[in-house]
């Protein structure tokens, strides 16, 4: 962290890597002055902890799609996960609607967002990037040696109904 030159966020990402960071890590890492948040995408209970026992001002960053709208109720403001860059107007909705106390459309969105991310990680990591050529973003979201999709994965995502709904509500950005 200190190498860096600007403040950084660190990232818990134990799904992927097969494990996650100890409180005690969390906490001592809060303490280094170069270090600004964590983004906690490992289970609920932990990142409660960690937003218990860290410092003020230390930023703890949900990453759980599938609880945004409850978590808006409970106050959690601070929220973030890729898959709002493939379905940014149905997150808005999710904020409009919980900013309105209407938390049955909260739901609603959370549930088409955890679909859709569902629906991608059933695809493989590759489905990132073909979600956000198809709307509209070009370019390789996904680090190399990541192969593409294959062509008969990438036609069973785009057929799938949330993904068929997305492309609908939310057309590709101009």
């Amino acid at each position: 962290a200190s190498a860096s030159r600007a403040p950084i966020f660190i990232y818990d990402l134990p799904q992927l890597l097969g494990y996650g960071m100890s409180t005690q890590t969390v906490v001592k890492l809060s303490k280094a002055s170069n270090i600004a948040g964590i983004k906690a995408s490992g289970p609920i209970e932990q990142t409660r902890i960690w937003m218990d026992r860290v410092p003020e001002g230390f930023r703890v960053i949900v990453a759980k799609p599938e609880l945004m709208d409850m978590l808006c109720r409970h106050g959690v403001r601070e929220q973030l996960d890729g898959m709002w860059a493939v379905a940014p107007k149905w997150t808005l909705e999710v904020g409009a609607a919980a900013a309105q106390g209407d938390w049955a459309k909260a739901a609603h969105y959370t549930r088409l967002i955890t679909a859709l991310r569902d629906a991608a990680v059933q695809a493989g990591l590759s489905s990132f990037t073909l979600l956000m050529n198809r709307r509209g973003v070009p370019g390789r979201m996904m680090p190399k040696p990541t192969a593409d999709l294959s062509a008969s994965a990438a036609e069973a995502l785009l057929a799938n109904p949330v993904v068929t709904q997305l492309l609908q509500d939310d057309p590709a950005l101009s």
